[in-house]
């Protein structure tokens, strides 16, 4: 199951939640959910589960790697998950789930480097990102020429960690559902690109339009619906 919600993007755990909501509606146009403060949420509608030969190629490949949906990937999910009811500790979550996901990936290409990522402190993630990243990626022969491509993201990661660092530090911390969900979609983009460096091509699907398009990467052969939910107490 881990398998098809990673390569899939499933937005649902291992054993699916069930969730109850109401909706009302007066005229046409938004609905809102009863019972929630006022927001405005825009996010991707459920993928579903599609099947073909070529889903079932790529997965197959996966499970003869005996390979498991990463844990940063399991972290963003929870991130998501907790990102209406808790955002604070969605952003910790968040945070968490890039550092771990880097980390893995610097130690999964240059394993001599396991001792040194697990025992010293390490460089601000963002830095990790955009810096180290590449020269890494030079030594072992995986140049990525796309790299500076993806300077607005490593901006937003960076902007992630500072929020982070403010808030266990006990700095006031704004944590509003806009910027929670612009750096939901800058670690999700960013874990994804780690996929697809580390040869899951499929994970190119996975990435934000936008990514996608500045990147040159093809679309989803599974396209998403954007689902737009207007919430407000009654």
């Amino acid at each position: 199951m881990k398998l098809l919600i990673w390569n899939l993007q499933l937005e649902a755990p291992p054993k699916f939640i069930q969730t109850h909501a109401l909706y009302w509606q007066i005229a046409k146009g938004e609905y809102c959910i009863v019972g929630l403060k006022r927001q405005s949420v825009e996010a991707p509608g459920l993928a579903g589960i599609t099947w073909d030969e070529r889903d079932q190629a790529e997965l197959q490949l996966l499970w003869d790697s005996e390979a498991d949906e990463p844990l940063a990937h399991e972290l963003l999910r929870e991130a998501k998950t907790l990102s209406g009811s808790s955002p604070r500790s969605a952003l910790l979550i968040l945070a968490t789930a890039l550092e771990i996901g880097v980390k893995s990936y610097i130690m999964r290409v240059a394993p001599q480097t396991t001792g040194l990522i697990d025992t010293m402190p390490s460089p601000p993630i963002y830095k990790l990102f955009k810096d180290y990243l590449p020269s890494l990626h030079d030594r072992v022969g995986k140049e990525v020429p796309y790299w500076t491509k993806l300077k607005g993201l490593f901006t937003s990661c960076q902007k992630l960690f500072k929020d982070r660092n403010d808030l266990i530090h006990g700095r006031p911390t704004s944590v509003e559902s806009t910027k929670l969900a612009a750096y939901i979609d800058t670690a999700s983009d960013l874990l994804y690109i780690l996929d697809v460096l580390g040869g899951h091509v499929w994970a190119q699907g996975n990435v934000r339009p936008e990514t996608r398009k500045e990147l040159g990467w093809p679309g989803p052969r599974h396209p998403r619906v954007r689902v737009s939910m207007l919430s407000h107490d009654l």
